[in-house]
């Protein structure tokens, strides 16, 4: 599929066009949230002023065509000549593209299958028999891989509907829960699983997680994390940001961020592609390391997820948590290039790229270095924007309204990527209510899981439902019947209660009465139609599979009309 079609898909994806009529009013499209705890990652988040005083406190000698910061590090007015393009700046792929599959996908849980993959189900299905047989022994029913799966299934209906926050009561109701849900299992069983779910040995955890805090899930997570490099080549530009997972119950490393729309949670960092946003590769924070802060997280996160795209000339954007020359040397020698916003508290950023009252509106000051560049634009009176760039090497600004460098106007283009991933997963979330940070993981990475197979199947099928507004909502629909289908076909085989046949027909199965002697059961005799006038006295053999009331084929199908209104 072309690049640029995959672009403007997951463009009109975050326009709010996967909505239609049968939405609940109640529910708002989430917004994305700001990039960082104590900062804001839009280049138009400015840097008040302070007094010429405190901005001009440390002044150091300099020649007249440069600019010296605290630290002695000089910037050039004019930049720097070059003799050809640098290498860092050498593109060689411009287009993400699907790799590792071959052919095409028949269905959306193929697609999905290659996130969650029969290894990770394996361990859940092993881990979550263990524990419940040392809690409940021989009373427990063993689970296997088509009950898991099927139980992921429900998670994604219930999500894509907007029930994931019901609770199993009205999602099990017959009145106001899901036919499908009700088919796949019972309410109990699932309430157990929920309860049961594992995914490590619990009997040897502690000794696991004096090393390492994500123990109770880690096998799992780095599974996952893996596979999602795999099958994806990312395009030229990438962005790396943070993630927070809502979570209000205890862990160890629950942060508290007031910018953030859901203010407490579990914090991921991540790398994406910047125009598909597909997913690339996560690091979990885990907090402390030791009991000791941890120094220098922002370069370390970034160098531990660009690692695997290193020597491939793309450029990375990222907000002023990360942003610094020291990160920005480091990934030139991996022949990457940074483009970021920078801290206007940084060692390296000369007083005069700093907010003051007498710098003119939407003027910009450059500063040049051998290998970086770096600007300071005045949005409003008093305040700046202060940028830094291993990528750009010229003063371009764009002539328009606002006068902005051109190195802003690719920030803003390019720093979105994991918003926008996280506005997707909030849109149809399949978390539940749980107070064990293990299950809330697990659930964030079904809904990445899920994001990155619709990407892939866009990849593979770009002509799939391509007049429909709701082309993800389909998917996932599709994706959530495919996982709950064999659990659902198991159960019609053994399960003749007359409300679960309903459930099966409204789910689209036909389910087979069994008989309960050995002999065949007679022939059904016919009955008068109920629906039609006694004087016609039509006979049937066919009835309601809902209400069982004989009904001849023009007064109802599958359901009488009495059942129907």
């Amino acid at each position: 599929m072309d690049y640029q079609n995959l672009f403007e898909l997951m463009q009109q994806e975050l326009g709010g066009d996967d909505t239609d009529e049968s939405d609940d009013g109640s529910d708002e499209d989430y917004q994305p949230s700001e990039a960082s705890e104590s900062t804001d990652s839009d280049c138009d988040l400015e840097i008040e002023s302070t007094s010429s005083s405190d901005n001009e406190t440390d002044v150091r000698r300099q020649a007249p065509d440069s600019y010296c910061s605290r630290d002695g590090t000089q910037w050039f007015k004019h930049p720097m000549s070059l003799a050809r393009t640098p290498q860092r700046n050498i593109i060689r792929q411009l287009n993400g593209k699907v790799t590792n599959v071959n052919g095409d996908f028949q269905n959306p849980m193929e697609a999905f299958s290659l996130y969650v993959c029969p290894e990770i189900v394996d361990d859940i299905v092993k881990w979550t028999n263990q524990f419940a047989e040392t809690k409940l022994g021989t009373q427990w029913k063993q689970t296997d891989g088509i009950e898991v799966t099927a139980l992921i299934g429900i998670w994604i209906i219930a999500g894509v509907t907007h029930n994931n926050n019901q609770s199993t009561e009205m999602l099990w109701s017959t009145k106001y829960g899901l036919s499908q849900v009700r088919s796949t299992m019972s309410r109990e069983r699932f309430q157990h699983l929920m309860t049961y779910l594992r995914f490590d040995d619990k009997a040897e955890r502690s000794q696991r997680q004096e090393r390492d805090k994500l123990a109770p899930i880690r096998k799992v997570f780095d599974t996952f994390n893996a596979r999602l490099q795999r099958f994806y080549s990312p395009g030229a530009y990438l962005t790396v940001d943070e993630q927070l997972v809502p979570f209000r119950g205890r862990c160890g490393f629950k942060q508290y961020i007031p910018s953030k729309p859901d203010k407490y949670g579990l914090k991921i960092f991540w790398i994406v592609d910047a125009k598909t946003f597909y997913p690339l590769k996560a690091y979990p924070y885990i907090g402390k390391e030791a009991g000791r802060v941890q120094v220098g997280l922002g370069e370390k996160v970034v160098m531990d997820l660009a690692r695997p795209y290193a020597r491939s000339g793309r450029n990375i954007t990222m907000d002023n948590y990360f942003t610094s020359l020291n990160l920005a040397l480091n990934l030139q020698k991996d022949q990457l290039t940074l483009v970021g916003t920078v801290r206007s508290n940084r060692t390296f950023v000369p007083a005069e790229f700093l907010p003051k009252r007498a710098r003119e509106v939407e003027s910009s000051i450059f500063g040049f270095r051998e290998t970086a560049t770096m600007v300071s634009y005045v949005p409003k009176k008093s305040k700046a924007v202060i940028l830094l760039s291993t990528m750009h090497s010229s003063p371009d600004v764009i002539v328009d309204k606002n006068h902005k460098p051109e190195m802003i106007l690719f920030y803003n283009e390019t720093k979105g990527g994991v918003d926008s991933l996280d506005q997707l997963a909030h849109r149809y979330s399949v978390k539940r209510k749980t107070n064990r940070w293990p299950v809330v993981y697990f659930m964030n990475m079904v809904d990445i899981a899920a994001i990155a197979a619709y990407i892939i199947w866009l990849g593979k099928n770009p002509l799939w439902q391509n007049k429909q507004r709701t082309r993800r909502r389909h998917f996932l629909l599709e994706l959530g019947e495919a996982l709950t289908g064999p659990n659902i076909q198991r159960r019609m085989a053994s399960n003749t209660r007359e409300q679960l046949r309903c459930d099966f027909a409204n789910a689209g199965y036909t389910a087979e009465v069994r008989t309960t002697s050995s002999e065949a059961s007679p022939p059904a005799k016919k009955r008068r139609c109920h629906s039609c006038p006694r004087s016609s006295d039509r006979k049937v053999k066919t009835c309601c599979t809902k209400c069982m009331k004989p009904t001849c084929p023009q007064h109802g199908r599958f359901v009488c009309h009495d059942c129907a209104q």
